[in-house]
């Protein structure tokens, strides 16, 4: 038997496990100089290709030729064109002689390495503050004088455009205004590279650096780059060849529309409401501006009534202009203090907005004296003196100005409150913020916690509780990242336990914006694993791409979401406090049942309570209990969105099952609206209200509080229908307005 046996074993061939990759080329998180124009995967046996995908930064699909079998188990494919400087991701997707499939991703860098896709334009500042205070005060004081130069530039050729005034004024204003853009066009690209080199936390000589200049022409700021590019060019050859006036208008509003490309303003949201008021801010502003050279050679070449014509003329369109400038500049400092104006003296952001504010109405209150004072007693003659105070008064509006752009140039420094918490309010450290996601399976809880770096690497930290709730020892998880809907296979990464006894997994990377499927192995011990899944949503932003599970809470930013069969949990916040709250003040447990059993007369669903009354700064945990055979949620509206994306905390349960969500409430008295956003179920008996310090006043329709309202009581949803129609309305309102002045004036 023992003959038989040796007999058998020598002659059968060798059993296969399943097939492992044994190398690619290029490597894994590779750094090339140039762009393979081959890719190479190396098994340990024969593979059947199933599906090989390449995507690039952005996560836009690359096109691949079929791929090819060589001797040694190996499998080469080409793209089909020619790549370019980036991050790549490639994916495959093979089966082995058995059947099974394997799988994975593998990430490689062409070209100096650049920020990631993947940065919001919140998080590349979090990188600028990595450079040093000269550094930084090098690129505001840059940022002065492009501003300046394009004020007095854009401005002064607009100003003409619109205001007739003799010709002995009219030449010296027009070289005035083509010297501004002249500068402006020299400080262009100094500025935007010595703001690119900020953003990548460098300084010194990295702004000769070629990944310094290729992320400055291929980043978001290109854009803005090219628009004030071309709108300066356009400006100033009608400056030189006095051209169609037309070419004015649309240079200026090409420069304008670049500022909204990027900064802070540029992620706000509804987007084309705020940069709409942004590009007639700017527009009003440097007409406004940009009017006193020439208002300054009026008054102290021409007569005394050729200078009345001129102001006359001038304050007929100026009167309009400056209504806009104030409304538009109202609506996006609500905008960025999140509808809370006690951020205006309790923010650095808010100080230093106030502070430009008081300049501005430092200008108006000159303004004022000339035209209420100075300008009538040009043609009376009853002041000899009034023509020189007017020159004076004229000569301290411009330093009035430089001082207002100045103001502008230092409000980046520091971030918006609705974006303070990515930043660090309240002695967080901003590398040190993240986003929390939270997995179970079963009894048993593990917290995964991203901290983004200034890199595009990220800290993964995994904190593990028992079935018993208790903390438990781990010695090494696999984290793995999936996008299965783009056909991205899973990227792994080991987790390992530091010095301080923290389990994490270093240089995680998510390439691009998704719903990604997060899987967490935990090896509790030599013979037991536990695996945890869940979705984390990595969204687009505004200005770039956010990552959902690093961004904190970002404003319109990405939602985090803990999703399952089960149901959802989004914008979860048990930690951060809102910018008014200055400790907690408690916590409120919430059990709400939502079900047909429990709907009023009229309606087909219902919640067993239809009001909750909660503490100023308490922390708020609602179970909401579905007891019907569809899905129900607990969806509220309002909170801060800076630490609630869409200002709004968000529970959905299956039917029979449950769902927890903790959330912290502001200090200020307000009555939040809750309802269900399944089709019809708000309108069929799912809203409700939560007052917080007692609220303030009822919602309508509120099924057994209020009386029903023909108006439902939901929140405005702002359709795409919406922002061109609100565009329109600015422009048919705003425009004529202007150019009719202009007109009168002129005549």
């Amino acid at each position: 038997m023992l003959i038989l046996c040796w007999f058998c074993a020598a002659g059968s061939a060798p059993a296969r496990a399943h097939a492992m990759l044994v190398g690619t080329q290029p490597a894994a998180d590779a750094q090339l100089e140039r762009a393979p124009d081959r890719f190479q995967f190396e098994f340990n046996e024969p593979v059947l290709p199933l599906r090989f995908s390449l995507f690039d930064q952005t996560g836009a699909p690359l096109a691949l030729n079929p791929p090819q079998r060589e001797p040694g188990d190996r499998i080469v494919l080409r793209p089909e064109a020619a790549l370019g400087s980036g991050t790549y991701l490639l994916s495959y997707r093979v089966t082995s002689a058995d059947g099974h499939p394997v799988a994975g991703s593998v990430r490689f860098q062409v070209g100096a390495a650049e920020t990631s896709a993947i940065r919001s334009e919140a998080l590349a500042r979090l990188q600028a503050e990595a450079g040093t205070e000269a550094w930084r005060w090098t690129v505001v004081t840059l940022r002065w004088l492009l501003y300046a130069s394009l004020i007095f530039g854009v401005g002064g050729a607009i100003a003409l455009a619109l205001i007739k005034a003799p010709a002995s004024i009219m030449g010296p204003a027009r070289k005035i205004a083509l010297r501004a853009c002249g500068c402006a066009a020299v400080l262009l690209v100094p500025y935007h590279l010595f703001a690119t080199a900020a953003l990548l936390g460098a300084t010194g000589f990295a702004v000769l650096m070629p990944g310094t200049w290729w992320l400055m022409v291929s980043g978001p700021r290109a854009w803005t780059l090219a628009a004030t590019a071309a709108g300066l060019a356009a400006i100033i050859w009608q400056l030189s060849k006095a051209g169609n006036k037309l070419v004015t208008a649309a240079g200026a509003i090409v420069v304008a529309l670049g500022f909204t490309l990027t900064g802070h303003t540029a992620s706000a949201e509804p987007a084309a409401l705020v940069r709409s008021a942004l590009i007639l801010h700017i527009l009003t502003g440097a007409f406004w501006l940009g009017s006193l050279p020439l208002l300054l050679l009026a008054a102290r070449r021409l007569t005394a009534p050729e200078a009345k014509t001129v102001l006359g003329r001038f304050a007929i369109v100026a009167g309009p202009a400056v209504l806009v400038l104030l409304a538009c500049g109202g609506l996006m400092t609500w905008v960025q203090t999140d509808g809370d104006l006690t951020a205006l003296w309790t923010s650095d952001y808010g100080v230093r907005l106030s502070v430009k504010v008081l300049l501005v109405l430092g200008l108006l209150a000159v303004a004022a004296v000339n035209r209420a004072k100075l300008t009538p007693s040009l043609a009376t003659r009853q002041s000899p003196g009034g023509k020189r105070w007017l020159v004076r008064l004229l000569t301290v509006d411009h330093g009035l100005a430089f001082v207002v752009v100045a103001a502008t140039a230092i409000l980046s420094l520091d971030p918006p409150p609705r974006l303070a918490m990515l930043h660090g309010t309240h002695g967080i450290s901003p590398l040190a913020m993240g986003s929390e996601m939270r997995l179970s399976a079963g009894e048993e809880k593990l917290t995964v916690l991203f901290s983004p770096s200034v890199t595009d690497r990220t800290t993964v930290t995994l904190d593990y509780l028992d079935a018993e709730g208790k903390p438990a020892a781990v010695g090494e998880a696999d984290l793995r990242l999936a996008l299965p809907e783009r056909g991205v296979e899973e990227m792994q990464w080991r987790a390992h336990r530091d010095a301080g006894g923290k389990l994490r997994a270093e240089n995680v990377t998510v390439p691009f914006a998704g719903r990604w499927t997060l899987a967490v192995d935990l090896f509790v011990d030599d013979f037991t694993k536990r695996t945890f899944i869940g979705e984390a949503r990595f969204d687009a932003g505004p200005a770039g791409h956010d990552m959902a599970a690093m961004g904190g809470g970002a404003h319109e930013g990405p939602h985090v979401m803990i999703s399952d069969l089960d149901g959802a949990v989004m914008n979860e916040n048990a930690d951060h406090l809102p910018i008014d709250c200055k400790s907690l003040t408690g916590d409120i447990a919430i059990t709400l049942h939502a079900g047909k059993r429990y709907a009023l007369p009229g309606f087909v669903f219902g919640y067993d309570r239809y009001q909750w009354d909660v503490p100023a700064c308490s922390r708020v945990t609602v179970t909401m209990v579905n007891e019907d055979h569809v899905r129900h949620q607990f969806m509220m509206h309002g909170l801060p969105r800076y630490l609630y994306p869409q200002g709004m905390i968000h529970l959905e349960a299956d039917g029979g099952t449950s769902r927890r969500a903790t959330f912290i409430v502001p200090a200020a008295p307000k009555t939040y609206f809750v309802h269900c956003d399944m089709a019809q179920h708000t309108e069929k008996g799912l809203k409700a209200q939560l007052k917080v310090a007692g609220g303030n006043g009822d919602l309508p329709n509120i099924p057994g509080i209020t009386a029903p309202n023909p108006a439902e009581a939901g929140p405005v949803q702002w359709v795409p229908a919406t922002y061109p129609t609100i565009i329109a309305g600015l422009l048919l309102l705003v425009v004529p307005l202007i150019f009719g002045a202009a007109a009168f004036a002129r005549r």
